[in-house]
């Protein structure tokens, strides 16, 4: 059965869906809409945010109870002739494309919003930035999240979003981006067929998140043009833009926007000017303790080998201070030490799995000539003295 662009295969209790092209432990054929594969991860974002009262309604309810309950509405919604993706429906479909049992959070009636937060999006700790960017948004301000790269400050951003159950947008900075990017543009065969007008106006993120009342999410600011960022001012300040031969649209309430920097001292980025800086409000990330991250390699890899965390944690945070490096690794590189790691056998792993993850997360001192090699292994050594 095909409904709505998905092939529907059986209705037995094993029946299941994958992305196209992988095989299903139940033998089924995959789950496949158009040319466009639909993948887990997707999913999971997508609906985090819609999972929140269910979940609390039905937390501490069996498993497998919920699996048969789920699959019985899924079929009985297919049967119906359309596939209305309900929280239940959307639910089941996450659990057959993964082929794994369902495994639902469990939320505790007093929790807070925070620990909400950190446990729908896998966040360990930074409970006061989280807290504060909350805060911000629900007091109808635009946010501003700024820190070296790997820090979460993407992560933060469209977790709060999703939190607050608001559609987002998102733009990717860069120094080709143009201000008919961010604000639409005239399609010409359209205006040489019928004229300039709305019928021949493509809207952009900024002009769709304004009309919609949704949040712009600008992911690294810093890295448009000026003149890019120029067109945000009165749309921050006034909530309006001029479009012009179209009209002036006015922002619908809940229209916010969230942006995210690197420091100024990274390559492609810039200052932004004193007037978009002033619309903003700033939250700093800064890297998380030693703890933290060892949780957080501990989380991602699912490593079970405590020492090569603890060293390849300790080796990327020595990077940050030691007089050979001008830029330090995030967390990204210990996470990928790990991984390598594990691949690799012999007393010097670590050492083969560093030199890989770090060539192209570090930034040498100038006067530094002796190579990524040649530092690394003083590195290995203070480690070795401290540990």
């Amino acid at each position: 059965m095909n409904q709505g662009g998905i092939q529907m295969v059986g209705k037995s209790k094993d029946s299941c869906f994958r992305p196209h092209g992988q095989n299903c432990p139940h033998g089924v054929n995959p789950f496949h809409s158009g040319q466009h594969n639909i993948h887990a991860d997707h999913i999971r974002m997508d609906l985090n945010h819609r999972f929140d009262r269910f979940f609390r309604s039905s937390h501490g309810r069996n498993n497998r109870q919920w699996q048969i309950k789920i699959r019985s509405s899924l079929f009985d919604c297919t049967l119906m002739g359309s596939l209305q993706i309900s929280p239940l429906v959307s639910v089941f479909i996450l659990h057959s494309i993964t082929c794994e049992p369902a495994s639902f959070p469990v939320y505790s009636p007093g929790m807070s919003p925070i620990r909400k937060i950190q446990q729908d999006h896998g966040i360990v700790g930074r409970d006061e930035e989280l807290a504060l960017s909350l805060a911000i948004l629900k007091a109808d301000r635009h946010l501003l999240l700024e820190g070296p790269v790997g820090v979460g400050k993407t992560t933060i951003a469209l977790a709060v979003a999703r939190h607050l159950e608001r559609p987002s947008i998102r733009v990717d900075g860069d120094d080709r981006y143009t201000e008919a990017k961010l604000t639409g543009w005239f399609d010409p065969q359209q205006v040489l067929a019928a004229g300039y007008g709305p019928h021949s106006f493509i809207e952009g993120p900024l002009t769709q998140a304004m009309r919609q009342g949704a949040i712009l999410f600008i992911n690294e600011l810093n890295r448009m043009p000026e003149s890019v960022q120029n067109v945000l001012l009165p749309a921050l300040d006034e909530r309006l833009l001029i479009l012009p031969q179209i009209s002036t649209i006015r922002a619908q309430p809940g229209f916010l926007v969230i942006a995210t920097q690197n420091p100024v001292e990274y390559i492609a980025t810039g200052h932004l000017s004193e007037a978009l800086k002033d619309r903003f409000e700033h939250v700093v990330l800064n890297y998380q303790t030693e703890d933290e991250e060892t949780r957080i390699v501990q989380h991602v890899t699912a490593c079970k080998d405590d020492t090569l965390i603890r060293e390849a944690v300790a080796l990327t945070r020595l990077t940050r201070i030691h007089p050979l490096f001008k830029k330090g690794a995030s967390i990204r590189a210990a996470i990928a030490m790990v991984l390598i790691a594990r691949h690799l056998t012999g007393a010097d792993r670590l050492t083969r799995a560093a030199r890989a993850a770090l060539a192209t997360r570090v930034e040498l001192r100038d006067e530094e000539e002796r190579g990524l090699n040649v530092a690394l292994d003083e590195l290995l050594v203070d480690l070795k003295k401290k540990g």
